[in-house]
This record gives structure tokens, sequence and C-alpha cells, in this order.
């Protein structure tokens, strides 16, 4: 959160509450659900004011704020910071993240040309452009994922990466985790968080997310000592009893105003 939006919501909370900045300290008095509703409405309007100042708030209210001090620097913007050069960064998203479809039931059954419509709303003139470049990094699309293939937190994490890898200090790693649920009928699909139980080597545990199953257990088997060797020595590719790495090439969505995409490279183990 920038500074002065999180000024503006105190200002507007204190001033629903009717209290002035010198009694801030009565804020541990007031009860709990007027203090609740009393924020929400701050938060409601403040977000209002910036997005009519053109401010995206996708994310947007209570949140870490630069200040000088606790926080000093907005980390990853505009750079890397230094302060952790010299430590490894293993950062990824899932491939579908907030799936549209799972929440909104026409677009599981959506055609490409309803698909192409909902787009060319978003993305107006270039929409042939996004089109064009999100074939070429997934050849094998279905039409629901016109819509669901997230392009929100994607090219905020290859943005990290790539300001990590300027550093030219420790390494960066990155994953796209693109398996899908079948749970309700895969109504899931790959969505926000559904790597977790993968990485923990909870798929069991979280049946009701994952399914459960042999073929969830053995990814998680492979994910979770990806990430124990990450812990362990700061490289995922650093196989257990030996196992060499390879390479493979791996689409990437790098901006969601070009649709520009490339091929990276990423390491893996042999087993996976």
């Amino acid at each position: 959160m920038e500074s002065k939006y999180s000024r503006r919501i105190g200002a507007e909370v204190l001033r629903r509450l009717g209290l002035t900045p010198s009694q801030v300290d009565r804020l541990k008095t007031i009860p709990y659900e007027q203090l609740l509703a009393a924020g929400e409405k701050a938060v409601a309007q403040v977000r209002a004011e910036a997005e009519k100042e053109g401010i995206s708030t996708f994310i947007f209210g209570w949140a870490p704020t630069v200040d000088g001090n606790v926080l000093p620097a907005q980390p990853f913007d505009p750079q890397a910071p230094e302060q952790s050069r010299d430590i490894p960064l293993l950062v990824g998203t899932t491939l579908h993240e907030f799936t549209t479809s799972t929440y909104v039931p026409f677009f599981r059954t959506v055609t490409e040309e309803q698909a192409v419509e909902v787009l060319r709303k978003k993305y107006g003139e270039r929409t042939d452009e996004f089109l064009a470049a999100l074939r070429k990094a997934y050849p094998d699309y279905q039409p629901k994922d016109l819509v669901d293939i997230d392009f929100v937190f994607r090219p905020g994490a290859v943005e990290q990466a790539r300001l990590k890898a300027a550093q030219q200090g420790a390494p960066v790693y990155m994953y796209l985790f693109g398996w899908e649920s079948p749970v309700m009928d895969g109504m899931l699909r790959s969505t926000h968080c559904m790597e977790i139980p993968f990485v923990f080597d909870n798929t069991e545990r979280h049946a009701s997310m994952t399914g459960g199953g042999s073929e969830a257990q053995a990814l998680a088997d492979k994910m979770s000592d990806a990430w124990l060797n990450f812990a362990r020595t700061g490289n995922p590719g650093v196989c257990p009893h030996g196992r060499h790495i390879r390479r493979r090439a791996e689409p990437r969505c790098t901006s969601t105003t070009s649709a520009a995409c490339s091929t990276t490279t990423t390491k893996s183990c042999s087993k996976w």
C-alpha cells in the first residue's frame, strides 16, 4: 500500500468513530464490531477515491505500508532488495489462480467464440495479439483457458524473478503449477494455493482439495523433495542419490498488456 492511502484510511476510520488524531489511543476501547464496521466503510470510501485516481485496487486496504522506518522501501520496486542479494529465491504461481470458471458456471462450457467476446471487452484492439501469444504459449488450450489462465499474479512473479536475476547474486528459480484437481468434476482446476498440499506432502490429508490418490501422491513426492532440496541447499534441482539435472523449456507470459510470451529454461530432477 502507498502510505498516502493508508493514511487516508486511518484518518477516515477516526472520523467515522468521532475521534481526532490526538485521540488515537482510544481505538483500543472501541468495541470490535464498531471498529470493524468503521474500518470496512473507510476502506470502501478510500478505494473508490483511489480508483478515480487510476490506482489498481485489486488488493487494497489494511496492508503493509512503506513508512521509511519499519518498512523502509517497497520490496522489489524498483529493484530487488540488496539485503537478500545472496539468498536464493524460489517463486511461482498456479496456472489458473482465481479460476473464473470455478465461480461462474457459464465459463465451464464456454465456446471459443464466447470467450473471445469476453476478452475483447478487456483487451479491446489488442485482443488478437493476446490470443496469438496465448496460443503460442499454450497450444493445447481449451476455450475456458482463455478466461481461466492467470494474468494477475503471474506477471508480478515473473517480474520479481527478473529483478532478482538482474542482481547477479544468488540464483532464482521459478515454477508454474499446472496440475488440475479432479475434485468436483475438475471444477477447481489449478486454482489458487493448489500447489501447497503438494509442497508439504499433504495431498491425502487435503484430499478434499486434491482428490488424494496415487497420482497426487506421486507429484507430492517430487515437489516436496524439490522444496526440501531448496531449503537444504538453495537449489531445488540438487537431486537425492546423485540423480542428474535435466533442462526443459517452458512458455511464460511476461505481460498482461502486450501479452508478450517467451521461453525460459527451468531445472528439474530427472525423476520429474
